[in-house]
């Protein structure tokens, strides 16, 4: 989140309207973890913050149950989505994942770029979407005359039968019939009364046929309209280079990783058996290779910047920090089957199924079947004190000006999703609740 909280503290600093009392907001990217511990050290835990270097912190994890302190308060006040940012030269087409696939490569059971899994996942597929009748007017009958039509593949034939009563009746009459296209009418055919005879017609889109003897009306007509089988191909057949993969995880802890293992965990616990953890070492459900094959860094900023710098190699980053490095990002499968992108629409249609609860944490919904969803996504969270206080008033005043002012302004050009509706109005109730006590 450091990204948007730059913007929104710059913004902060330089408003004289949200910020009548100059306060100066300034925040520092070092990771969810050590920003919770700067907030409040672990052996604080159970007492109120004590400060020890922030006086808020932001974080996409929560504390843990056994080191959180009392007195603060979770304040939703950012989403977006967690890209998975690969760099696999001469592959100019965006890859897509399954959530199977992506879990395995960041087990380490997937090594290489050209694995069966990943390459079925990026093999164009063929989707027949059957045949479909819609029944017309197949028979009309009117004094002993009967008129049916029998639709084939590129005509139609009208079979018209009477009783012998009926031929009687009709012998000085004429049986016309006659093709209707919206308001164009034509005669195809006129008939001598008789016991039967028939009438082939061709199949024109959106044509009717008017059965008459004598000029009165017996009828009209409608073929069955048969929309015809459809094969289309989704996705595309991507080649796949037989590059090594390189996983690059965060080094420090990070909400950020809390958040992909969480995804991971929830979505193929069969593959990422351990529940999730602001450590990428403590989350891992294996023992982390020692080949190489897995490498580490510091921040969105330095898993993204090695990336960029390494051939072969993928990461989970917020969409902010990719874009930045012009990286190229994974669609993922989602709960509806679809491959998406990571983008903040994609990310918003995602969190709009997202709970908060009373205590301002969140809970998403990995298996949503919103066609459009990106499945991996983050929200950040501003955890300031609810103790009456000069600087807790101030940061009431920067949480209420990012949620209302800043994020809808500038999120989406970030990368990030600003939150909206209930959810906003959720998330300041918790603003309220800083300073108030």
């Amino acid at each position: 989140m450091a990204n948007i909280t730059d913007i929104c503290g710059s913004g902060y600093n330089k408003s004289t309207v949200a910020n009548p009392n100059r306060d100066v907001i300034s925040y520092s990217s070092v990771g969810s973890g050590t920003g919770k511990k700067g907030f409040s050290k672990e052996a604080n835990a159970g007492k109120t913050p004590d400060f020890n270097l922030y006086k808020f912190a932001g974080s996409e994890s929560a504390y843990g149950s056994t080191v959180a302190p009392i007195g603060f308060v979770y304040v939703p006040l950012i989403g977006g989505p967690i890209g998975i940012a690969y760099n696999l030269s001469g592959v100019t087409d965006q890859i897509s994942l399954s959530s199977t696939t992506l879990a395995k490569i960041f087990a380490g059971t997937i090594t290489k770029w050209n694995d069966a899994a990943i390459v079925a996942d990026n093999t164009a597929t063929s989707v027949v979407t059957p045949a479909v009748t819609a029944p017309g007017v197949s028979q009309v009958a009117k004094s002993g005359t009967t008129a049916k039509i029998v639709r084939g593949a590129t005509t139609s034939t009208i079979t018209i039968t009477a009783t012998k009563a009926a031929v009687t009746a009709g012998l000085k009459k004429s049986l016309v019939i006659t093709r209707v296209i919206g308001t164009n009418v034509k005669v195809v055919k006129t008939l001598k009364m008789s016991a039967k005879g028939s009438v082939v017609v061709p199949n024109a889109v959106g044509a009717s046929y008017g059965v008459s003897l004598g000029g009165k009306t017996i009828g009209n007509l409608t073929p069955d309209v048969v929309t015809p089988a459809v094969t289309t191909l989704t996705g595309k057949t991507t080649t796949l280079p037989s590059t090594s993969i390189i996983v690059v995880s965060r080094s420090d802890t990070s909400g950020t990783t809390n958040m992909f293992a969480n995804y991971l965990n929830k979505v193929e616990p069969a593959i990422w058996t351990k529940a999730t953890n602001d450590a990428f070492s403590s989350a891992f459900p294996l023992t982390l290779p020692t080949d190489g094959s897995f490498q580490s860094a510091s921040g969105n900023d330095g898993v993204s910047n090695y990336v960029k710098a390494n051939n072969g190699s993928i990461t989970y980053a917020e969409l902010s920090y990719i874009d930045e490095r012009d990286l190229k990002a994974a669609k993922i499968k989602n709960a509806a089957g679809i491959y998406v992108a990571p983008t903040v629409s994609a990310s918003a249609d995602s969190l709009a199924n997202a709970e908060q609860d009373a205590t301002g944490l969140v809970t998403q919904d990995y298996v949503t079947k919103t066609a459009t969803a990106y499945p991996i996504n983050a929200v950040a969270y501003g955890i300031a004190a609810t103790a009456t206080s000069t600087d807790n008033t101030a940061i009431k005043g920067f949480f209420g000006y990012f949620l209302n002012k800043c994020a809808p302004a500038s999120a989406a050009g970030a990368g990030y999703t600003a939150l909206s509706g209930a959810f906003l109005a959720k998330s300041l109730a918790q603003v309220a609740k800083i300073s108030a006590s």
